[in-house]
């Protein structure tokens, strides 16, 4: 019945380790030289983020009247620049937010692109009123410029590494290369592409020059002769938007306006697409290699920023063990030290991952293919799997000799599983049946009938393992567990099937979620309402999980939505945890109840920051404070 599998090979995409969206469009989104925080453009705003959590750090800097096109961090991460369509250029100090001067004024038209010196002490810009001028960006003065040439909007400029050379594409279908000392134009036009130049971009050793194109090409330029090398790059179906070098040269990104990021490499004098990063649902408007090569950011029109591991430090990058999922996830949970996720898929697949804090979750231990008969599953605190079938068999997958291995249940199929939290016993479901199971020897300790025929969807035993309540039906039933025959309650409410139950850590409460799309919580011993139902959701609800401290209640719904509840107020804490793209099938707290563990149809498990620190981005929308989400997509 069982297949374990190891770490057998497996080609697949790098991972996408982290999505934060926001209120507007992410025109632009650059890393800081170290790595360590993240620059967003989103409408006419500014946002510091953390680069490894998404925790915003400074902002939102305002001051902009127009969208904001370019952002750049100076070379020592001090400073930042800004360019708008509002026709102006702010600088900025990255660590407070504040401007040292006033915003930077002379072209007469939208900004375009701007670039620090690899200095820092200057800084270029390109506008729509086709010129480039040169600031010094400790005084916030033109010191050269307006640089003429073009015939179109200047969109893209570049410093040299050297700091001699500016580059700049035009929608002219040209580059031209300009003297840093005294501006004169040194070489160019350079011609070659058949629609506007969007992007370029030196190499970081200086021996090349690459510029993208609306015409759906990249090509590169040797800097020794200013000629095409002949290793034009192809394979975006849209106009490119933007592109960069990793820091060793041997790889260019691209973004493009048909939603996707490129990463080429460059083998055997010629560049060959290596990956195509998917998930974007608009346009991609930026995308950068962080300065060690191992991460990618990348900012789009669907108001969202991504981080993508690059995998670039691998010598063979396509080959990596096995790490996701491949249908529907809906089961997953934390085990006792928060360092271990594990997950359950549709696909009977059976995985766990490590979790340390604010990292992109890993492959680790193992996972388990199970045949097409396992219908449900739960795990101990432990992470032991306790496996269910279509033919009424229940399974305790474990190398602990104590339990019980397979288990013949002579009923329907089991349609739901639970874990006492000791260990010591397993609930079971099936049409209407509940029963109860010593897990070392496979003893029925007792067989009950729920008040509905209908299947159990749900499972779970209280806190102190006193108690038993099931969901069937319209109803949800209680159990004592010393006297189950003479002590069983029922709650009733819901006016459609209940799918999810949970206790409450102190014992007192009973939360339950319905395909009538709402949340009831009860008391658990006299079972009357403590609040109204609680409504939010637009779907089933699928999954409840009460926070550790029992003051909040997370809820998950096929509306592709988490609500977190808080029962001291009755209202929506967070009042929306976006991402996920399908139905939220699978919801858990950390036992920290600092974070959530989401699983989704969209193949997806995310994690949470749910902490009530002010200055934590708390979720897809960061400006309002709704929770930050890491998002590791299993290909």
């Amino acid at each position: 019945m069982v297949k374990p599998e190891g770490t057998a090979l497996t080609r697949r995409q790098p991972a996408l380790l982290a999505t934060w969206s926001f209120r507007s469009q992410v025109t632009s989104a650059k890393f800081s030289p170290d790595g360590s925080r993240i620059v967003v453009a989103t409408g006419k705003e500014l946002l510091i983020i953390d680069g490894y959590t998404g925790r915003r750090l400074v902002g939102p800097l305002k001051g902009h009247t127009n969208t904001i096109s370019s952002v750049e961090f100076s070379p020592d991460g001090l400073q930042i620049a800004s360019s708008s369509w509002d026709g102006t250029i702010r600088i900025w100090n990255a660590q407070t937010g504040k401007m040292p001067f006033e915003p930077l004024t002379g072209h007469v038209h939208s900004v375009e692109s701007v670039q620090f010196s690899p200095d820092g002490a200057q800084l270029v810009s390109g506008s729509w009123d086709t010129t480039l001028r040169v600031w010094d960006t400790t005084r916030g003065v033109t010191i050269m410029g307006p640089l003429q040439g073009h015939t179109a909007f200047v969109t893209s400029v570049a410093f040299s590494p050297g700091g001699d050379l500016i580059a700049s594409g035009s929608y002219d279908k040209t580059i031209r290369i300009w003297e840093v000392e005294g501006g004169a134009m040194k070489h160019g036009p350079l011609k070659g592409h058949l629609a506007g130049i969007t992007s370029i971009v030196f190499s970081p050793d200086g021996t090349w020059l690459a510029s993208g194109s609306r015409d759906g090409a990249i090509r590169v330029w040797d800097v020794k002769n200013w000629l095409e090398c002949g290793m034009s790059v192809e394979g975006a179906t849209g106009p490119i938007t933007a592109i960069q070098f990793s820091p060793d040269a041997q790889q260019i990104i691209s973004a493009s306006e048909d939603k996707l990021v490129r990463i080429y490499i460059l083998e055997n004098s010629n560049w060959r697409e290596r990956i195509t990063l998917a998930g974007h649902t608009g346009h991609v408007t930026s995308v950068m290699f962080s300065q060690d090569g191992r991460r990618i950011v990348s900012g789009s029109f669907d108001s969202s920023a991504r981080v993508w591991d690059a995998n670039i430090k691998h010598t063979s990058p396509w080959f990596l063990p096995p790490d996701g999922h491949r249908n529907e996830v809906n089961l997953v949970q934390y085990l006792l030290d928060d360092s271990t996720i594990v997950s359950r898929s549709i696909d009977r697949v059976a995985r766990s991952w490590s979790s340390p804090a604010y990292e992109a979750l890993k492959p680790h231990g193992w996972h388990i293919n199970f045949d097409k008969e396992q219908t449900c599953m739960a795990f101990s605190n432990e992470g032991v799997v306790l496996s269910g079938s279509a033919a009424g068999a229940i399974e305790i997958i474990s190398n602990n000799p104590t339990y019980f291995r397979v288990k013949n249940v002579d009923r329907a199929g089991v349609t739901a599983l639970a874990w006492s939290s000791n260990g010591d016993y397993i609930a079971s479901g099936s049409s209407g049946i509940v029963q109860l199971w010593n897990s070392r020897t496979g003893q029925e300790i007792f067989d009950q009938h729920t008040r509905s025929s209908n299947r159990v969807t749900a499972l779970v035993f209280s806190p102190r393992d006193t108690h038993i309540a099931a969901s069937s039906g319209m109803i949800v039933t209680i159990w004592d567990i010393k006297d189950m025959k003479a002590n069983q309650s029922v709650l009733e409410g819901h006016t459609q099937p209940t799918t999810s139950i949970s206790f409450s850590p102190n014992n007192k409460l009973i939360a339950s979620g319905s395909e009538d799309t709402t949340v009831r919580v009860w008391e658990f011993q006299t079972g009357k309402f403590v609040f109204s139902p609680l409504k939010g959701h637009k779907a089933t609800v699928t999954s409840l999980d009460f926070s550790p401290d029992g003051a909040r209640i997370a809820s998950a719904s096929r509306d592709m939505h988490i609500c977190l509840w808080d029962l001291r107020s009755e209202a929506l804490l967070f009042k929306i945890l976006e991402g996920h793209t399908g139905a939220v099938l699978s919801i858990a707290f950390s036992h920290s109840g600092t974070h959530i563990v989401s699983g989704s149809s969209d193949t997806a498990i995310r994690i949470w920051d749910v902490r009530d620190d002010p200055l934590a981005p708390k979720s897809g929308t960061i400006e309002s404070l709704q929770p930050l989400l890491w998002e590791k997509l299993m290909n």
